[in-house]
């Protein structure tokens, strides 16, 4: 079968177009970067000679370009990101096992055409949100469009349109993206209906092979709690999950690193050893000398001696001596207990072995001291002494 030679393009004629008479072709056309550049390409191929095809290519090259450009940076700013991060602005180094070719299926076209999902689990600062970014960043860069939204967000704007009848309307806002990013699930508190509205994002979109990412503080143990019903966050995580992956994060908060917090205040169990009780959850230092407390056995054995002693030396003007009145009674009394701690430390009694333990590395007279202080806390007031030394 022989082919019938093609016809001969009829030869056009050039038009005689005026610069203002092609500003209008331009705009028919949307070249707007082209009409911008034109006349400026057009006086440096007439100065290097160039060819036809050369001057169509670089105009072509520059508009198609442009258009990139202007597409992304339009949909980074339509994705509602609370900043802007990269993937190259992630410490990996700060992470044990996390490392940025984990996350290799999540920076390719794949990570949306097979609608892969992704949970980044992790306390406050270690960098779940900037991964998120990143990923949905990503996404814009390979052709396709990403909104970032919060849990607290997402769940207040349908319990409202549900409310008014219009949640089916609504939910297009967060199932039309290619990408859903839903950050900070667990950090606020949210309404009885939570789970039921995001019930309805997550089906639409695993439906629709629609990734999401979402960031959390909370184990999956919890999220029933959080979303007020566990079924629904067992179903929830069942979609989330058929596709996708949980990510923990760990390490330093990228917010406090450098305070170095870790350095300065100890760890639970070195507070729970000196304290001998359930230690402050966030230590803060004192003002003045530490105190020292004493095992109650032994304080309750001083408490009787103490009393005793009160009740033979200074019985008859107990209370103003207690009150400070008489500063050189005060010192007999010290006296007093010290010459029986002697005594009692020379005897080697169980109480003598008490005293010598690590827990009183402290002089006889010292130890006298503490217990006067522990007893009679008014004793060693200074203003009381110095009214008694004035009186």
């Amino acid at each position: 079968m022989t082919q019938k030679p093609s016809k001969p393009m009829p030869v056009l004629a050039i038009p005689k177009l005026s610069e203002g008479q092609l500003e209008p072709l331009f705009r028919r056309l949307n070249l707007a970067h082209t009409r911008r550049i034109y006349q400026e390409v057009a006086d440096r191929a007439e100065k290097e000679n160039w060819t036809y095809r050369d001057f169509l290519a670089l105009l072509l090259a520059e508009e198609v370009a442009h258009r990139k450009q202007t597409r992304l940076q339009r949909c980074t700013r339509q994705a509602h990101f609370p900043f802007f991060k990269t993937i190259d602005e992630f410490d990996f180094t700060l992470q044990s096992t996390l490392r940025q070719s984990l996350l290799g299926s999540y920076l390719g076209p794949d990570f949306v055409t097979e609608g892969r999902s992704l949970i980044l689990y992790g306390r406050t600062g270690r960098g779940k949100t900037h991964l998120a970014v990143a990923i949905g960043y990503r996404a814009i860069q390979n052709g396709f469009e990403t909104l970032c939204t919060t849990a607290a967000e997402l769940i207040e704007d349908l319990s409202n349109a549900s409310a008014k009848g219009l949640l089916q309307q609504s939910l297009s806002t967060y199932t039309r993206p290619h990408v859903l990013v839903i950050d900070e699930i667990g950090y606020l508190s949210y309404g009885p209906d939570a789970a039921n509205v995001l019930f309805h994002v997550v089906n639409d979109r695993h439906l629709r092979k629609r990734p999401m990412i979402f960031t959390t503080n909370k184990p999956l143990s919890e999220w029933g709690k959080v979303l007020h019903d566990e079924d629904l966050a067992a179903a929830i995580l069942d979609r989330v999950l058929e596709r996708g992956r949980f990510v923990p994060l760990d390490g330093p908060s990228g917010r406090t690193r450098h305070l170095n917090l870790g350095e300065v205040s100890p760890s639970k169990a070195e507070r729970l050893r000196i304290s001998g009780i359930n230690g402050s959850e966030f230590p803060e230092p004192t003002a003045g000398e530490p105190t020292f407390y004493f095992p109650i056995p032994v304080r309750l054995i001083f408490c009787g001696v103490a009393k005793a002693l009160s009740l033979i030396v200074i019985s008859p003007i107990s209370e103003p001596l207690l009150c400070g009145w008489k500063c050189t009674s005060i010192s007999q009394l010290f006296s007093i207990v010290s010459f029986l701690l002697q005594l009692l430390c020379s005897m080697k009694s169980p109480v003598a072995v008490m005293l010598e333990s690590e827990r009183f590395p402290f002089p006889t007279f010292a130890r006298a001291t503490l217990i006067g202080e522990l007893v009679f806390p008014s004793m060693t007031d200074p203003k009381l002494i110095d009214r008694g030394n004035t009186a």
